[in-house]
């Protein structure tokens, strides 16, 4: 962002990170989305090896989707089930694919 800076410059306010709802939600984002994520990708390269660990990583979005109509009450639109269904075919053809090659 370095290279915006120039153009859009940046007005940050300490109190901010003080409010109990920001200082939770840097909580969460730095010990679950982070630490713990980082911590259960490293496992799952170590048990599973970094190609079909990496295959997997598409499925992501997928979980979003799941999550968002299920936390959030988001509505499921057809284009997003096309997309999880182009999701499922790729996983489903990189893992044959790699099967394959070994």
């Amino acid at each position: 962002m370095i290279p915006f800076l120039p153009f859009y410059p940046v007005r940050f306010d300490t109190a901010l990170l003080f409010q109990p709802v920001v200082f939770l939600n840097l909580l969460f984002l730095g010990v679950i989305a982070s630490m713990v994520c980082y911590i259960m990708w490293n496992t799952a390269v170590k048990q599973l090896g970094a190609i079909y660990t990496t295959n997997y990583i598409y499925i992501v979005p997928l979980v979003t989707l799941i999550t968002s109509a299920w936390i959030i009450d988001k509505k499921i639109t057809g284009i997003a089930l096309a997309g999880c269904l182009l999701i499922l075919c790729g996983v489903y053809l990189a893992e044959r694919k790699v099967k394959q090659i070994r």
